[in-house]
């Protein structure tokens, strides 16, 4: 997540801040580091993917109040909260499109919640962020309420973020405003 909000950083601030790049990304280089280590020490590939997934402010946001102490700060920053959105290896076995690997995964979801009842009756998909990839779509075949399945699109490895989504739009930032809940990582081989 770090790596990914970094990524997202720099690139927001080649745009509205160019100076603070370079220092921006020297500690994405020691980020990467201590990643690379850390997967080393539990026994994963220190690199598993040819690039890192950026990801953007809304996401990093919604993954950074999971570290937030609710009213430990005065000030209300001016981005979204999305629901939370979990994710595991799917228990049962399905259908699977031809171009999709076999390998499922699980989510679950509040439904409750305000953006799945606007969105009620529309088609759900899982958005999948991966590399430097435009988001690839699958659709979220539900359970029961608030649980669904997905397949992991064919090609992804590394680490891949997924959310929740009725829209299928062609960048990142675009699908992080479309998200219904989410995001999540999701550990590829």
């Amino acid at each position: 997540m770090g790596i990914g909000a970094t990524i997202g950083l720099v690139e927001r601030l080649a745009v509205t801040d160019p100076l603070l790049v370079k220092s921006v990304s020297s500690i994405l280089a020691v980020e990467s580091r201590h990643d690379a280590f850390f997967r080393h020490i539990v026994g994963e590939v220190p690199n598993p993917a040819p690039f890192d997934t950026g990801i953007s402010n809304i996401w990093a946001y919604n993954f950074a109040l999971s570290f937030i102490v609710p009213g430990s700060c005065s000030i209300e920053v001016p981005l979204p909260i999305v629901p939370t959105l979990t994710v595991s290896n799917a228990s049962c076995s399905g259908p699977t499109n031809s171009t999709m690997n076999e390998s499922l995964r699980e989510f679950t979801w509040d439904p409750a919640q305000m953006t799945f009842v606007a969105e009620a009756g529309k088609q759900l998909q899982v958005g999948w962020v991966n590399q430097l990839n435009v988001p690839v779509y699958t659709p979220l075949n539900i359970t029961v309420k608030g649980k669904g399945i997905a397949p992991v699109p064919q090609g992804m490895n590394g680490a891949a973020f997924a959310a929740v989504t009725t829209q299928c739009l062609d960048n990142a930032n675009d699908l992080a405003l479309a998200t219904l809940a989410g995001p999540v990582v999701v550990k590829l081989s």
